[in-house]
C-alpha cells in the first residue's frame, strides 16, 4: 500500500482498484505467514532449550546448563526465567569454586600434618605425632587415618606409661637395696643393686655417684689385701727362717728375725711369745755364763792360791807367817 501512496495520481477503473488491492493483500499475507512461522519456530526452540536446560540444572550440570539458559536469551533476550536461573547457576558455580579452594587448601594442609606427624612417628616422637595427627583429623573429621593413628600412638602412651611406672618402682627399691648393703659394707651387693638402678636410669647421677664410690672403696680393699697377701708372705718367710734358727738353737739370730716378722705383723701372738721365749733363754744362758765365769774366776784364783802355797811349802828357808803363827 505504501507504494500506491507514492506513485503518480492516476485514474482507476474499479477493475484495476480490485487487481491492486488483492495484489497488496496477498503481500501483506505472504509477510503475516512467515513471521507467524518464524515466531512458532522460536517458540519451538525456546521451549526446547529450557527443558534441556532444566533438565541439565537437575542433573547438577551446571555448566552445561548455563550455556543452554544463555542460548535461550538468544532466542528470547529478555527472558526473565532464563536470566534468574543465570544468576542462580553463577551463585552455585561461585560456592563451588569457592569450597574447591578450601577444600584443596585444606587437602594441602591436611597433607602437610599427615607429612609431619608420621615422621614424628617414625621417629618415636610420639606425643609430638599425637597432636599433629588430630590436628589433621580436626581438617577432615572423616579422613580414618588419622583416627588409625591416633588410636596406635595412645595405645603405645599408654603402655609407656605403665612401663615407666615399673621402671619408677624398680628403681626405687634397687636404690634402697643398694643403700641397705652399702651401709652393712656388703659393697658387691651394693654395686650390684645400684647397676640395676642405672640400667632402669642410665643416666641417673645418684646409682653413678655411687658406684664411683663403691669401686674406689672396692680398689682400696684390694689394694689392702694385695699389700696383707705380700705381708703374709713376707711375715711366713721370716717365722720360717726364725724357726729354722730357732731350732738350731741360733737364738740371737732368731730373735732378730722374729722381731722381723713382727714388726710386718705387729698384732701376731706367736712371735711376740717366741721373742718371750728367747729372751727368757738368753737371759738364762747369759746368767749362766755370768755363773761360770764367776766360778772360772773363784777357781783359778783358788787354784792359783792353792799353787802359790804349795810352792812355798816346797822352797827351805822360807817359811810362811802362817806356820811362824802356829809354831
Amino acid at each position: 500500500m505504501p507504494d500506491l501512496l507514492h506513485k503518480p495520481t492516476r485514474i482507476l477503473t474499479p477493475i484495476n482498484l480490485t487487481m491492486q488491492l488483492q495484489h497488496t493483500t496477498k503481500h501483506f499475507s505472504s509477510k503475516i505467514q512467515k513471521h507467524t512461522l518464524k515466531s512458532a519456530q522460536k517458540i519451538d526452540t525456546y521451549q526446547s532449550l529450557l527443558k534441556k536446560a532444566d533438565k541439565s540444572f537437575l542433573a547438577k550440570d551446571y555448566a552445561g546448563s548455563l550455556l543452554l539458559f544463555n542460548n535461550i536469551l538468544e532466542v528470547k533476550p529478555k527472558d526473565n526465567y532464563a536470566a534468574s536461573k543465570i544468576d542462580e547457576i553463577q551463585k552455585i558455580q561461585a560456592d563451588q569454586k569457592q569450597q574447591e579452594e578450601k577444600a584443596q587448601s585444606e587437602l594441602l594442609a591436611y597433607n602437610e600434618a599427615i607429612k609431619v606427624a608420621d615422621q614424628l612417628f617414625t621417629t618415636q616422637s610420639y606425643p609430638e605425632s599425637l597432636n599433629k595427627y588430630k590436628e589433621a583429623l580436626a581438617i577432615k573429621a572423616a579422613e580414618t587415618y588419622p583416627q588409625k593413628r591416633i588410636k596406635e600412638i595412645e595405645s603405645i602412651l599408654d603402655k609407656a606409661e605403665k612401663e615407666k611406672v615399673r621402671i619408677e618402682s624398680e628403681y626405687k627399691a634397687a636404690i634402697a637395696q643398694g643403700d641397705k648393703n652399702f651401709e652393712a659394707k656388703d659393697y658387691s651387693s651394693s654395686l650390684a643393686s645400684f647397676n640395676k638402678a642405672l640400667e632402669l636410669k642410665p643416666n641417673d647421677n645418684y646409682a653413678t655417684t655411687k658406684i664411683a664410690e663403691i669401686q674406689k672403696i672396692q680398689l682400696e680393699q684390694k689394694q689392702l689385701e694385695e699389700k696383707a697377701k705380700a705381708a703374709m708372705l713376707a711375715y711366713n718367710e721370716v717365722i720360717k727362717v726364725a724357726d729354722q734358727l730357732f731350732t738350731a738353737k741360733s737364738y740371737p739370730e732368731s730373735l732378730g728375725k722374729y722381731k722381723e716378722a713382727l714388726a710386718i705383723k705387729t698384732a701376731e701372738v706367736y712371735p711376740q711369745k717366741r721373742i718371750t721365749e728367747i729372751e727368757s733363754i738368753l737371759d738364762g744362758i747369759e746368767k749362766e755364763k755370768a755363773r761360770i765365769e764367776s766360778e772360772y774366776k773363784a777357781a783359778i784364783a783358788q787354784g792359783d792360791k792353792n799353787f802359790e802355797s804349795k810352792r812355798l811349802f816346797q822352797c827351805p828357808g822360807r817359811i810362811p807367817k802362817s806356820a811362824d803363827h802356829k809354831s
